[in-house]
């Protein structure tokens, strides 16, 4: 239980700084509580900008690994870490255990700390398969250097499924 609140004040917390930098330019925003599975949490987020979904889960590290789509159909995929090196622009293999390697995701670190990572998915539903399917997933350096942000995928399958239920429901009420 403690766990489990500590978790949702990170992600709600994440949701603040997430909106305010990518979605929001002018800082407003509503966040509600769609699910909560496993290790995983999805939420809306109300923007000036429209409707966004967003599937969420924190690591033992506190770094949050955030998959969202947006009004655009746009789907994005947030990584919020311990930002040390200072990147400003990396990319890094995302690896799924029990399915694939996602090669070549190129991430903008924002100016928020330098701690918060934002890159657009090339084949995005076959991506998001993947990971319902997966166990774990980890960022690495395509040079095999360092990895970093290993997260759980407990419960993603059902919040991916509410993931794009949400996204649709927008989708439906722009039509």
């Amino acid at each position: 239980m403690k766990r489990t609140r500590h978790r949702r004040v990170l992600v709600t917390l994440w949701a603040a700084v997430t909106l305010a930098l990518f979605a929001s330019p002018v800082g407003a925003l509503d966040v509600h509580l769609l699910a909560d599975h496993q290790d995983w949490e999805v939420e809306l987020h109300v923007t000036r900008q429209g409707l966004v979904c967003a599937a969420t889960t924190v690591n033992r590290a506190d770094e949050a690994f955030v998959i969202r789509i947006s009004p655009d159909s746009a789907v994005e995929l947030l990584i919020l870490f311990d930002n040390s090196h200072g990147y400003r622009e990396f990319t890094v293999d995302v690896v799924v255990t029990g399915g694939s390697i996602w090669q070549g995701a190129l991430f903008q670190v924002a100016t928020h700390g330098g701690r918060i990572g934002s890159g657009y998915l090339r084949d995005a539903m076959p991506f998001l398969e993947d990971l319902q399917k997966g166990t774990q997933v980890a960022l690495a350096f395509p040079n095999g250097s360092e990895t970093f942000g290993d997260f759980s995928l407990r419960g993603s399958r059902a919040a991916i499924d509410d993931l794009v239920m949400c996204y649709l429901h927008i989708a439906d009420r722009r039509s």
